[in-house]
């Protein structure tokens, strides 16, 4: 079949994981209506069409790794397709998140007069950003570092360093799920506490769920590293999930400031330039020629941004997050700009060496 196929493009068979996907998303809908109603039969109703739409999705993807592994319908043409619809999924689920932390900005920015024109609200006891927290972010980068190390290792066709890297990466949030329930568990607040209490738990907690799916999606991708289904040509799965990875980290870097009002700049500074060394050195073999620069340019930056800020916000609180978002952005900007430079030296080393061989030998 595939042979006489004389285009790239894959046409796809029947199937009626579609309709029956439509129909348990309804009798979920119906179901957790009537649940939350209290009417009779809500509860297995909404019970069963869980139910259902899990099953499609499994036998839904089973059927798309069947398409794409064994049979080979998904060429490089195909391949696009998942790839660009995985960047508009992922862009939407970053409106999601900004919708939480705008809310908490605007609610820590002007407290209203309801919860006593302060932030956090009078008799809210915060979380030491200093305890699990700052803990937890190393921790959740180190395994956005980890993944690239398995992307790379897929690149290079080192199947069994991939495999010991998605375990690694799996492993790290697995540990960082444990410590966000810990975290929760020991809360002096509930969501029920104000705003605070709302805004807190709906961003860390749909940051924690992103966290869970984005587990299931490397594990997943773990079993078919190991069985031999990613190769360096084809692993489009692997990288969509490494890109959700990836938008997880980010979306704990941008969820730091809701952890606490009352850290200081300093410390705040101390967790960034903390947090970065450990994944740098996972992925790059020759960081330490580029973290000292790095930082020695970000110090030298992060001067000239407090005073330029000092001089027009002149809340604390205010002037404290815009610079974690600054310093962030620097430092990203200039690790990329320093590592860009040494690829390019690199390379053009390589071509010098190339292109004077080439004399010699004519």
């Amino acid at each position: 079949m595939i042979e006489s196929q004389r285009h790239s493009y894959h046409l796809v068979d029947p199937s009626p994981w579609p309709i029956s996907g439509s129909l348990g998303a309804l009798a979920t809908t119906v179901g957790g209506v009537m649940y939350m109603h209290s009417f009779q039969g809500g509860a297995t109703l909404l019970s069963l069409g869980l139910i259902f739409i899990l099953y499609t999705m499994f036998v839904w993807w089973r059927d798309v790794l069947r398409e794409s592994t064994l049979e080979g319908h998904h060429t490089k043409v195909v391949q696009l397709g998942p790839r660009y619809g995985s960047i508009p999924f992922i862009v939407s689920e970053v409106m999601f998140l900004f919708a939480f932390f705008r809310a908490s900005s605007h609610s820590s920015l002007a407290p209203t007069v309801e919860i006593g024109g302060i932030w956090p609200p009078k008799g809210i006891g915060v979380l030491d950003p200093r305890e699990i927290p700052f803990l937890n972010t190393p921790i959740l980068l180190s395994s956005g570092a980890a993944v690239t190390w398995a992307h790379h290792a897929i690149l290079a066709g080192k199947e069994k360093r991939a495999v010991y890297a998605l375990v690694a990466t799996v492993s790290l949030a697995l540990v960082f799920t444990g410590f966000q329930g810990m975290e929760y568990y020991q809360a002096p607040f509930t969501i029920s506490d104000s705003i605070y209490g709302s805004t807190f738990f709906l961003a860390t907690g749909f940051h924690g769920f992103h966290v869970i799916i984005g587990t299931l999606f490397l594990i997943i991708c773990g079993i078919r590293q190991y069985l031999g289904h990613l190769t360096k040509e084809h692993h489009v799965g692997f990288e969509a999930a490494a890109w959700y990875w990836h938008f997880v980290d980010v979306e704990r870097k941008s969820g730091l400031r809701n952890e606490s009002s009352k850290t200081k700049r300093t410390g705040l500074f101390q967790r960034i330039t903390a947090a970065f060394p450990l994944p740098l050195i996972l992925i790059y073999k020759k960081v330490s020629s580029t973290i000292l620069p790095n930082l020695s340019l970000l110090w030298h930056i992060n001067e000239g941004i407090e005073e330029i800020i000092s001089d027009y916000v002149h809340q604390e609180m205010t002037r404290n997050w815009i610079l974690v978002y600054l310093r962030f952005f620097f430092l990203i900007v200039i690790k990329d700009v320093f590592l860009s430079l040494v690829s390019f030296l690199n390379k053009s080393k390589n071509l010098m060496d190339r292109t004077h061989w080439i004399g010699i030998w004519i």
